[in-house]
């Protein structure tokens, strides 16, 4: 999973697995690799709204992505099925 931003894009979230669940934080792009567990869901939240931000989640040749633009607070993902994420932004 990676959050893609301009470096001086503050943003924080959590993300949710199978058998873990961190709370993070970050400024800029960032890369957040779960070593052989399937992510369930997560959260990313601009610090400044008028910023934007991507959510990119990869799994083997599976890619989905989603742009939370300037007035928005951030972004959201749920795993829907095995292979599947609903995207949505935060308003």
């Amino acid at each position: 999973m990676k959050v893609v931003a301009a470096p001086e894009v503050e943003f924080e979230g959590n993300y949710r697995s199978r058998n873990l669940s961190l709370n993070v934080s970050g400024k800029g792009s960032a890369v957040y690799r779960l070593s052989g567990d399937r992510l369930d869901e997560c959260e990313f939240r601009k610090m400044n709204p008028e910023q934007e931000l991507q959510l990119v989640i990869r799994s083997g040749l599976f890619s989905e992505s989603m742009h939370a633009p300037a007035g928005t607070a951030g972004l959201r993902a749920t795993r829907d099925g095995l292979m599947n994420y609903r995207l949505q932004t935060i308003p």
